[in-house]
């Protein structure tokens, strides 16, 4: 009997072992009761997400934080400056992006401060950015006409390397 469990827990653990690395290419974005799959490769041991924007989320978006964007734009927002850790490293790696019209043409660059001070009109308000800035986390790149989000959790120095393969491989998404 206790053979037989030191077995199955074994193979248990060989299980498991053989899908923790394997990335998580393609994966499938459920929105509505469509199915899409993004193959993303290089991605390994970054944990990411696409999520839908709720729908007063969007309407922030589009009403008041980028009101002027043009809406087949795709907005990427990251933070640098004073006080955070990765923000010299995530502006050296997309300050070549934001500066080349083949992703210019496609992509709004959002560089935000990590300390920044905003006034809302009601409770409301102030409760739809906060959700906001709960679904975008570090970093994420918005998608406007799909009113979805890739987002990256516990971003860091590997994280901020690999931009521009994100970048590129979310290009026509």
């Amino acid at each position: 009997m206790k053979n037989i469990l030191i077995f199955i827990l074994l193979l248990g653990l060989l299980y498991g072992l053989s899908t923790l690395n394997k990335g998580r290419s393609p994966i499938e974005i459920i929105s509505g009761n469509k199915t899409e799959k993004i193959t993303l490769s290089g991605l390994e041991g970054i944990n990411y997400s696409i999520v839908d924007i709720p729908g007063e989320v969007m309407v922030y978006l589009e009403t008041d934080k980028y009101k002027n964007v043009p809406s087949n734009k795709k907005i990427v927002r990251y933070f640098a400056g004073t006080g955070c850790p990765y923000g010299d490293t995530f502006a050296k790696a997309i300050q070549p992006l934001a500066n080349s019209l083949e992703y210019t043409s496609k992509y709004y660059f959002n560089r935000e401060k990590v300390i920044s001070y905003k006034k809302f009109k009601d409770r409301k308000s102030a409760q739809i950015a906060m959700d906001f800035e709960r679904l975008c986390k570090e970093f994420c790149i918005i998608n406007p006409e799909k009113s979805q989000i890739f987002r990256i959790s516990g971003v860091g120095f590997e994280e901020a390397v690999k931009l521009p393969v994100i970048v590129e491989q979310l290009k026509n998404w």
